[in-house]
């Protein structure tokens, strides 16, 4: 079994050598939690391949799409660095046109990864907790671009929606306190638990 993980730093957290496993990535609790809960994951037969990258676009997100060699699943979370980077508190125009670029891309990058791997799992934009790092702006942005993300997921065959951002939200849909790190945006070992386990139960809805 090999498993693709493409995205920004929120996935790549913190691997070790040749992608091994540690506590501060999503993919140890996604593991983790497989491996004890289905007899069809075998704990020492699942490979990961992990092509995050931190600081990345969606747009140089896509890119990642070639380094594919056909895994049997794709899991896909992207566009917190364009809300971090292009939201404007009084832009709408500027705003719009940063969610309308993210739902796009993604779009392309589900038809790319179609052609590569049979399960994909994409996941909605994870929270953010407003305060010096990550805006009011940024936070309503990524609301917004979470009710598209869905859709994407639903109009496609074989594509599983997963919604890391309803699981790690608390209080007006801001990220839980203690699943981020103090700039609000990046996973706390905690956060990785809770979203690398989300998205195994996402993967399990397909296994059972």
């Amino acid at each position: 079994m090999e498993v693709a993980c493409i995205g920004d730093s929120l996935t790549a957290g913190i691997s070790g050598y040749f992608n091994s496993l540690k506590t501060n990535s999503y993919q140890y609790w996604l593991h983790k939690y497989l491996a004890t809960e289905s007899k069809l994951w075998k704990e020492n037969r699942t490979f990961y391949q992990n092509y995050g990258v931190p600081g990345a676009v969606i747009s140089q997100i896509q890119t990642q799409t070639e380094l594919l060699e056909n895994p049997d699943w794709a899991i896909i979370m992207g566009g917190t660095n364009d809300f971090w980077m292009f939201s404007h508190p009084e832009d709408q125009e500027q705003n719009r046109e940063c969610i309308e670029h993210v739902i796009s891309t993604l779009e392309k990058i589900i038809l790319e990864v179609k052609e590569r791997v049979r399960n994909t799992v994409l996941c909605s934009v994870p929270p953010v907790k407003i305060g010096t790092a990550a805006s009011q702006s940024m936070h309503e942005n990524i609301l917004k671009s979470n009710q598209e993300i869905k859709g994407i997921a639903q109009r496609q065959n074989g594509v599983i929606f997963c919604d890391i951002h309803g699981k790690m939200s608390g209080r007006g849909g801001q990220m839980n306190p203690e699943l981020c790190q103090t700039d609000g945006v990046h996973f706390s070992l905690k956060g990785n638990k809770s979203c690398g386990e989300e998205i195994a139960k996402s993967i399990l809805s397909k296994l059972q």
